[in-house]
């Protein structure tokens, strides 16, 4: 328990008013002397040492100081808990189309896992695995995670950390972003283009796909379905000149690239 330094006045205020107890956790610069009154105490702006009242009875103020918190009226006990999980680095990092994780504790206290998730917009999050955690220990630890082919859903990626306790309470790490490089999913073709965009899929998990292109406004302008590991060429020629969005969807989720027709 912490030492208090505040300190309390205390006044009883007789007549007409009625007794009261007032703490301070600063001097009361508005008032340190009582004088008489029938309706209890009222303030006044008659200099330092005033405290107005109408007259009646009241008695001499009583000093206390050095206050302990348990003498002081609480509205809530207020309960210190060390953190389950002392994380010290936490990383998330693509290497071609995987992304790596890792991360490390200090200590841990009561840790039963740490859940792994993911999400694709930085708000829904999703768990993907997880790992078991070390109990209770003063060690340093070291994990590691591996989310293969992640890259193939879309070019940003979100991870973070949902630490669980063994009461099964949860603690949530910082998100970290991970970014994939275009030039490791599917690839347009020339870009800007004329008459005839190609689409490489030859990168791409082997399922169905639907190639869809918008215009700034949103409005569809082609809709193509295309088999996977292929070069697929797209009739552009009718488009109006200006910049597009190619979204190449599976049942995976989809990646968008930004075309230049001229």
């Amino acid at each position: 328990m912490a030492r208090c330094s505040q300190y309390a006045r205390l006044w009883l205020s007789g007549g007409g008013g009625s007794a009261g107890v007032i703490f301070a956790s600063a001097p009361l610069h508005a008032a340190s002397q009582a004088n008489p009154g029938t309706n209890g105490l009222t303030g006044s702006t008659n200099g330092l040492d005033s405290f107005g009242a109408t007259p009646g009875t009241q008695f001499t103020p009583l000093w206390r100081t050095n206050v302990s918190p348990n003498e002081l009226p609480l509205s809530s006990p207020c309960t210190l808990k060390a953190l389950p999980v002392e994380l010290t680095r936490f990383e998330a990092v693509a290497k071609g189309f995987d992304a790596h994780l890792s991360w490390r504790t200090a200590s841990e206290s009561q840790n039963a896992r740490f859940d792994i998730e993911r999400s694709i917009d930085g708000i829904r999050f999703t768990r993907i695995g997880s790992l078991a955690g070390a109990g209770t220990t003063t060690a340093p630890r070291q994990y590691t995670y591996l989310d293969a082919d992640a890259g193939h859903l879309t070019r940003l990626l979100y991870y973070r950390l949902r630490q669980i306790d063994k009461d099964s309470s949860a603690t949530l790490s910082p998100v970290r972003a991970v970014s994939f490089l275009a030039s490791s999913l599917a690839l347009l073709t020339p870009n800007p283009a004329h008459e005839t965009v190609t689409i490489d899929l030859s990168q791409l998990p082997n399922t169905a796909y639907t190639i869809v292109i918008t215009d700034m406004l949103g409005r569809r302008v082609l809709t193509q379905a295309v088999a996977s590991n292929q070069r697929v060429p797209l009739a552009i020629g009718h488009l109006q000149p200006g910049a597009y969005v190619v979204a190449i969807q599976s049942s995976a989720g989809q990646l968008t690239h930004r075309l230049i027709k001229q």
